[in-house]
């Protein structure tokens, strides 16, 4: 499908609301367009909707992604430890094309405190849900650990099976290439008969 708009998003969340439906948003912050005015827009943006669980994350263009490729030709990947790849991480990875990572982190760090944490609206929604589901000491519990804890940007673990045994490969001096795979497709007439179905005469 096409790109939706933000007030087609602004009506799904209602219609759903509407509908007796939970509402989830994830917002993404320091894509490859992005600038300080369009995180900011972002983090607005996610405010104003009526939301039950909102999330904020940094983009991180993993390896075989276009995103990954595209920063890989122009130069701008700057760690190949494919340790710090995961969701929540602090790492620079990747020189963005119009801010800096600092600002990245900053606006990532704002956004919860912004969209969430200072939002009327958004709490009043998320204590009646709890109340609902019975689930308002969980809520508790996290939006004290949400408000109080430091971040940990750290992944979850770096135990890998047999990582001695891994080859090693230096990106630096072995670039990605482009492989050309040979496509092979049926005609008609040489397509194998399925099983079950009766043969053709």
């Amino acid at each position: 499908g096409g790109r939706a708009s933000l007030e087609q998003g602004r009506r799904a969340v209602r219609m759903a609301r509407a509908a007796g439906i939970d509402t989830n948003g994830f917002f993404l912050l320091g894509l490859s367009a992005d600038t300080e005015e369009s995180m900011k827009e972002t983090i607005e943006y996610a405010r104003s909707l009526e939301l039950d669980v909102m999330m904020f994350g940094i983009t991180v263009a993993f390896p075989g992604t276009k995103m990954f490729n595209d920063y890989y030709r122009e130069g701008l990947v700057r760690s190949f430890d494919w340790d710090e790849y995961h969701a929540r991480s602090a790492s620079p990875l990747f020189s963005h094309r119009n801010i800096s990572n600092d600002v990245i982190q900053k606006y990532a760090a704002m956004a919860s405190h912004r969209a969430i944490l200072t939002n009327p609206a958004f709490l009043y929604r998320r204590f009646v849900r709890s109340l609902r589901t019975g689930e308002f000491f969980w809520d508790l519990y996290y939006g004290a650990k949400l408000a109080l804890l430091p971040t940990s940007h750290k992944s979850e673990g770096h135990d890998y099976y047999a990582k001695d045994r891994w080859p090693q490969w230096d990106l630096l001096a072995q670039p990605l290439h482009t492989v050309t795979y040979q496509r092979a497709t049926y005609t008609q007439a040489s397509r194998p008969a399925t099983a079950g179905a009766p043969a053709s005469a």
